[in-house]
């Protein structure tokens, strides 16, 4: 192999991996799946797209295509604010022993 053919197979496996990054970075998604990332109706995606300019818009393909970028979505859902929770004085296991007691109330323990 010569010289200058290698040199050329090695840009072509440069060039692919850059190529196959970039279609990486591009996984597009159907509204069902952008749905699901945010546990949200169809309705829901339609109305955000109309009400929230910050939501990712999609592109279409087609007359009855559109997808959403992958990347584009995730990036909105991390941008969300986090949501502080503040209730310290809930506690999770003293509703299981209430849930327990009433529980026993039902059945009855053979008074009746």
């Amino acid at each position: 192999m010569g010289g200058s053919q290698r040199q050329n197979e090695e840009k072509g496996t440069v060039s692919m991996t850059k190529q196959t990054t970039a279609a990486a970075d591009l996984c597009l998604m159907v509204k069902r799946d952008v749905c699901k990332v945010f546990a949200v109706s169809e309705a829901t995606i339609d109305r955000w797209l109309r009400s929230d300019p910050d939501f990712p818009q999609p592109r279409r393909l087609g007359p009855n295509s559109i997808r959403w970028i992958k990347s584009e979505v995730m990036a909105y859902m991390l941008s969300l604010p986090r949501v502080a929770y503040d209730d310290h004085a809930f506690d999770p296991n003293a509703a299981e022993a209430a849930d327990e007691d009433a529980g026993a109330g039902l059945c009855g323990s053979g008074n009746h």
